[in-house]
């Protein structure tokens, strides 16, 4: 297990992805406002970039700690069933912090919420924090460089204090939100401070108070085939003639074997089959050139109709177009800030995945994860402009020109 990334090991990540990111601290402070598919594209680029310098095996990778490893590395592992979900053993081991068991916290303990925040509280900062930690102070008003206080037993800095830490596992069976540990420079509540207390997190969240440390360990083994990877792939660009498109694309059209979209408003192209009711995975290769306006994807899933926007409001915001009626920019969990800054080529996958009455809607850019929404069809619905093209169809959408498609493959996935 690590220590927490630092910033200047993050901003290597960024500057080297194009990922995008806003510095706050100097290089030896803990990178922070970073979200779950962040924290796991880190782990990506860090196992790739060691493996090809020589310093991994072909059987190692990075990831972040699991909900035990983390009990584990604070010291109460044996006291917890690792089989229990984290909301399950949340707060369960009352009065053990990772400093011990004495109260309040012993001088150098950690970087918590203490006296030093108070001037910052009377000039009105931190309006969720409502008081200081009684008869504790550190020296730090906010984070504090890894490794400014002492390690615990395993030599391990911060698994108390400085910044909550980003999980592998789902909170809880609703898997919709995403495992935190460990404590915070804002945190000010005995039982927030005990090495058992669980957070959780929308996994796009983009929190000051989060960050992480990662674990190198070995890489899944290859597993067989699964039935649903054997279903062929369909090319619904094979299909298409420069006729059919001019007769139902908006605007669009088809030339040398690529999709160019028009100068128009709300222009969409119904792509052929029928994908209602069904799970499947969808793969995109597409370049814009000229950064403008979103790429829409209108989206099957079960009976309902919805959109997935990249680079949706002008660049701003990326995911589901319409969810209990909201759009993307008022959604919890939407990507911030434009994804495709360039005319390179692009892969997009989505993938939507049927689960009764709910479903997963799961995206990755050029196989970094991008965004993943979970909750009930009944949910999604589609924004009026986008409502043309056939219930069950796969369609694309634009608001101006200079979007180009070049492969688009669908995979129909068996089970859930």
């Amino acid at each position: 297990v690590s220590d927490k990334v630092r910033q200047q090991e993050y901003e290597a990540f960024t500057l080297e992805t194009g990922r995008k990111w806003e510095k706050t601290k100097e290089p030896l402070f803990p990178a922070s406002t970073i979200s779950w598919h962040d924290a796991q594209a880190f782990c990506t680029w860090l196992t790739e970039r060691e493996r090809k310098a020589g310093k991994l095996a072909a059987n190692e990778a990075y990831r972040l700690p699991t909900d035990h490893e983390w009990s584990c590395a604070v010291g109460i592992g044996e006291q917890e069933d690792a089989a229990k979900l984290p909301r399950e053993k949340n707060g369960k081991i009352p009065e053990t912090y990772p400093w011990g068991r004495a109260w309040p916290p012993p001088a150098g303990a950690g970087n918590y919420g203490g006296k030093e925040i108070e001037p910052a509280l009377a000039a009105g900062k931190y309006d969720w924090v409502k008081k200081a930690l009684n008869d504790y102070q550190d020296a730090f008003v906010e984070r504090a460089p890894v490794g400014s206080f002492a390690a615990n037993s395993f030599g391990l800095y911060d698994l108390g204090g400085n910044l909550h830490e980003w999980c592998e596992d789902f909170y809880d069976s609703a898997q919709q939100n995403r495992l935190l540990r460990g404590g915070c420079w804002d945190i000010n509540n005995r039982g927030e401070l005990t090495s058992a207390r669980r957070f959780s997190a929308d996994q796009n969240a983009h929190w000051l108070s989060a960050g992480f440390r990662v674990v190198l360990a070995a890489a899944p083994a290859t597993a067989p085939v699964p039935v649903e990877t054997a279903a062929p792939w369909e090319n619904l660009l094979a299909p298409l003639t420069p006729a059919l498109v001019e007769q139902t694309g908006h605007g669009w059209w088809l030339k040398g074997g690529m999709l160019y979209s028009p100068n128009a408003k709300f222009a969409t192209l119904p792509l052929p089959g029928s994908f209602a009711s069904t799970s499947y995975q969808m793969s995109v290769k597409l370049r814009q050139l000229a950064p403008k306006e979103v790429f829409h994807v209108i989206l099957p899933v079960g009976d309902r109709m919805t959109g997935f926007d990249l680079d949706g409001f002008s660049g701003s915001y990326t995911g589901l177009n319409m969810v209990d009626g909201r759009e993307t920019k008022n959604l919890p969990g939407a990507v911030e800030g434009r994804q495709i800054k360039d005319s390179q080529l692009h892969d997009l996958k989505v993938i939507v995945r049927l689960d009764g009455t709910d479903a997963k809607i799961s995206t990755t850019l050029d196989t970094h994860p991008l965004y993943e929404w979970a909750g009930p069809i009944a949910a999604l619905s589609q924004h009026s402009g986008w409502a043309t093209s056939p219930p069950g169809a796969l369609a694309f959408g634009t608001l101006a020109a200079d979007w180009v498609v070049s492969e688009v493959k669908v995979k129909r996935l068996e089970g859930k």
